[in-house]
């Protein structure tokens, strides 16, 4: 908690996260943590945070579709592989995005590429 509190971009992505998977549900100090990540351009705190956005968050986050696209789209041109995997899914199917075959091949190559032990990205 004390890199946190000092602004290190990854343990305050980590604290939001373990505490909104956390027992005691989501509340706004949990999901402040995840901002001030994803603020910093932190791609796993971007990808979390679109992910959330995706579902809302009662009273805390709304529910954005196009909220959660920009997070994902930002967090994949950051080069984060989960991110690329998942945008390549969403243009294959057309989920979210517009469906491009050639989009999702590109970022599915990018995934990858990033990382090779992506299964997920090598089928696609």
């Amino acid at each position: 908690m004390t890199l946190a509190k000092r602004g290190v971009s990854w343990a305050q992505r980590e604290a939001g996260s373990l505490m909104i998977h956390g027992r005691k549900g989501y509340d706004k100090q949990k999901l402040e943590w995840l901002k001030k990540a994803a603020a910093q351009d932190y791609p796993p705190a971007l990808f979390e945070l679109s992910t959330l956005h995706l579902d809302g968050l009662k009273s805390l986050l709304r529910m954005s579709q196009e909220k959660a696209n920009e997070l994902l789209l930002k967090a994949a041109n950051l080069g984060y592989a989960l991110a690329n995997t998942k945008l390549a899914a969403n243009y294959l199917q057309g989920d979210g995005f517009e469906k491009n075959p050639d989009e999702a091949y590109f970022r599915a190559s990018v995934a990858f590429a990033l990382d090779s032990t992506d299964e997920q990205a090598a089928f696609m």
